[in-house]
């Protein structure tokens, strides 16, 4: 995967769909960024999550 850093919009809109989020076109690309950003973070922490807690059923 390409560094997120050198996307263009198109690049962000496709990425903020396959995590479930439909962007509208009117979005800047500095917003689509922050969108992105805040949102990947996200959904590194609830895998985090799910693995910590799967983790814990095993004890």
């Amino acid at each position: 995967m390409m560094n997120p850093e050198n996307w263009g919009a198109k690049e962000y809109r496709e990425e903020l769909q396959k995590i479930g989020i439909k962007a509208p076109v009117s979005l800047t690309k500095a917003a689509l960024k922050a969108l992105y950003k805040e949102n990947s973070v996200r959904n590194s922490d609830n895998d985090n999550a799910q693995i910590n807690i799967r983790s814990e059923e095993r004890l």
